[in-house]
Formats: C-alpha cells, sequence, structure tokens
C-alpha cells in the first residue's frame, strides 16, 4: 500500500524519489476506485449466485414434493382401479355362482313341476276372454294338464283353455296360443333373463 502525504506550504524535505505527484496520485485514485468498483461486483455476482441457487434449490424442493404427491395420487388411483376391479370380478364370479346354482336346482327339479310352474307363469300374461292352447312336451302333457285344470280358479278370464302335447318341446318349454298371440316361455330363457338382470346390476354399480 501507498502513504499517500499531502504537500503544503511548510516546505518538508521529504526524498523526492518518494513523493507522489498529483498527477499520478489522480491515476493511483482512479485505480483504487476501479479496485473498489471491482470487489463490489463481485460482491454483488458472489451474493446473486448465492440468491439463484437458493431459489433454485428451494425450486428443486418444491418440485420433488409436487413429484412425490404426483406419484402418491398416481398409487392412489392404481390401488383404488385394482379394488374396483377386485370387487367387478367377485361380484362377476357370485353372479355366475348363482346362475350355476339355479341350473343346478332346476335339473333336480321335478319335470311335471317344472313343466306347470313355466305354464302357470305364462298365463299370467293372458288377457281375459283369451281363448288359450297351452303346447308342451309329450312326456309332461297329462300331468300338467289335469294341474293346470284343478288351477283354472286362478285364472277365471279364460273362456277356453287346452293342452296339447307337442314332441317338439322340450323339458320345461312351453307355447302358449291364443286369440291375441303367441307365448313362448322356456326355464333357459328366464334363467337368461335373471342372468341379464344381475349383469345389469353390476353395470350399473360400475358407472355410479
Amino acid at each position: 500500500m501507498f502513504t499517500v502525504i499531502r504537500l503544503t506550504d511548510t516546505g518538508l524535505d521529504l526524498d523526492s524519489e518518494k513523493v507522489l505527484k498529483s498527477d499520478d496520485y489522480r491515476v493511483l485514485q482512479e485505480k483504487e476506485q476501479i479496485i473498489q468498483d471491482a470487489r463490489h461486483s463481485a460482491d454483488m455476482i458472489v451474493q446473486q449466485a448465492r440468491e439463484v441457487y437458493a431459489e433454485e434449490k428451494a425450486r428443486g424442493y418444491q418440485e420433488g414434493l409436487r413429484e412425490a404427491h404426483n406419484k402418491r395420487v398416481e398409487l392412489m388411483l392404481a390401488n383404488t382401479a385394482q379394488i374396483i376391479r377386485s370387487y367387478q370380478d367377485v361380484e362377476q364370479t357370485l353372479t355366475n355362482l348363482v346362475i350355476d346354482s339355479v341350473r343346478k336346482i332346476l335339473n333336480e327339479f321335478d319335470k311335471e313341476e317344472l313343466a306347470y310352474q313355466v305354464v302357470r307363469k305364462a298365463l299370467y300374461h293372458i288377457s281375459e276372454g283369451a281363448q288359450v292352447t297351452v303346447k308342451i312336451a309329450t312326456d309332461v302333457a297329462a300331468p300338467v294338464r289335469t294341474k293346470i285344470k284343478e288351477a283354472l280358479e286362478f285364472y277365471p278370464g279364460l273362456e277356453k283353455f287346452e293342452v296339447i302335447a307337442d314332441p317338439n318341446l322340450g323339458d320345461g318349454d312351453c307355447q302358449i296360443e291364443s286369440n291375441f298371440g303367441v307365448i313362448r316361455a322356456n326355464v333357459e330363457d328366464q334363467v337368461e333373463a335373471l342372468t341379464q338382470a344381475m349383469n345389469h346390476q353390476i353395470l350399473q354399480g360400475q358407472t355410479s
């Protein structure tokens, strides 16, 4: 460092080689100012760099939090979807189990009673004043005819009623012909209607 001594009229006796001229002093001051400005600029750059680093660090932290949150949401949605699929699989399995059980029960059912119940249910759809002909399987025609005649009191609107054996019809099948139209009924159709109704309930549960 330089030691600057300002000259006055007192006439100090100084070594001329160590005396700084005014022009040189001015240059020295300018250089020192430049150095101070450079140091100030450097300090500002360092401070700005620290601020940028802190901001980026905070941004990275927040992005990390968002990414972790998004991953948790994705995992939750995936687990929820898996649970829904599991419930759907269970519902479908239960539906299949119910239908299989119904088929098993029907297969073990007495053929005459089964044919009678099919005819009886179909007759509920017949209007009053109808003239009815019931066609059923040959081997159950006679007993069903007897049971239906005994139950005619439940169908007061029937003007004419007869049961005819039809070799083309299987067990549990019947065809009811009247002056209002033809009704075909069989056990398989009723089982299919039950299956569709249960599947419809499952579908409604999925969309609700």
